[in-house]
């Protein structure tokens, strides 16, 4: 059976205690430790020594396991939390905290951290797993996780040693470094209008294929609108463009989208995904973060201060480190 140790309030009732954050880690561990024979290896059965006894117990008994409590939302399609658990492959590389099997520690895996409901996720979300299944995820990942016909490969999520990267990862464009490359010669010189046109053009040119005609005013002031805003233009924004015949009337639309309070909003969403901002911590837990909005809003107002890249990087690395907070009032 495995062992939950809590910590009670100084009134005997299951609350948070002070201490309690700071001991749980290490009551966690010590429970682990000490029961971990007893959680990979039952007392009633001894492990399974030959390769085809461990694919014949994966099979009897692990595979039916996952297929009923994990599939239906770790699969190819949907893959939650970028987990996909119908396959070796899929099972090897890990979900986004990491890897799901400790090799040193094999009873510290957070496969049965969270199986346990030991972890602060809890899987399955639906109720927790019957003991006998516990043992017997237990028992499979004290084996090392044999899988049937899996094909050795280095793990893909993070390690303890950092994110293992292929060599086709090494060399995507981004982590390559800075070249100054000439623009390319090209036929259709009068399409050029910017040193960009020619690396387009050349590709186009070498397919066979021609650019397409120049965008109608409305549909220019429509895609600059939804890419910069997020937002349709609105039927004044229509007319007033379509009645400016200066030179320049594309790029005052282009400034007034800039200067909106819009454009932060829109283009503040990509970081915050990338940040993982979320108002809650969601799952089944849903635990809200009430002041999260402050964070929100400084990277809006970032974006419409147009706040140089490498600064605002900074401020995501330093944090409150960096401000003075007298001078400070907006977000206080």
């Amino acid at each position: 059976m495995v062992l939950r140790m809590r910590l009670l309030s100084p009134t005997g009732t299951d609350q948070e205690h002070p201490q309690r954050k700071s001991c749980r880690s290490a009551y966690r561990t010590i429970a682990f430790l000490c029961l971990g024979a007893a959680l990979i290896v039952p007392a009633n059965a001894s492990p399974p020594e030959t390769a085809e006894e461990q694919i014949e117990f994966f099979e009897k008994n692990v595979r039916p396991l996952l297929a009923k409590n994990c599939w239906a939302c770790h699969n190819p399609d949907l893959k939650t939390a970028e987990l996909d658990l119908t396959t070796a492959a899929g099972f090897t590389a890990g979900a986004q905290s990491g890897a799901l099997i400790s090799k040193e520690n094999p009873a510290e895996s957070r496969l049965l951290q969270v199986i346990g409901y030991e972890a602060r996720l809890k899987m399955p979300p639906t109720g927790k797993l019957s003991e006998e299944e516990i043992r017997t995820l237990a028992r499979w990942v004290g084996m090392g996780a044999p899988w049937p016909n899996a094909e050795p490969s280095p793990p893909l999520r993070p390690s303890k040693n950092g994110k293992v990267f292929t060599e086709e990862e090494k060399n995507f464009w981004a982590f390559r470094p800075v070249q100054a490359y000439e623009p390319p010669q090209v036929n259709n010189e009068k399409w050029v209008r910017s040193p960009v046109d020619r690396f387009i053009l050349k590709k186009l040119e070498a397919k066979g294929l021609k650019p397409a005609p120049p965008a109608g005013k409305e549909t220019l002031l429509r895609r600059a609108t939804y890419d910069l805003t997020g937002l349709p233009p609105t039927e004044k924004e229509i007319a007033d463009f379509l009645a400016d015949r200066s030179p320049k009337a594309f790029e005052k639309v282009v400034d007034r989208l800039l200067a909106s309070a819009r454009y932060g909003e829109r283009w503040g969403r990509h970081w915050l995904d990338v940040a993982r901002y979320a108002d809650s911590t969601g799952n089944d837990e849903d635990h809200r973060y009430p002041f999260s909005w402050r964070y929100r809003d400084y990277v809006i107002e970032s974006f419409n201060r147009d706040i140089p890249y490498d600064q605002f990087v900074r401020e995501q690395i330093a944090g409150d480190e960096l401000f003075d907070y007298k001078a400070v009032k907006k977000f206080t």
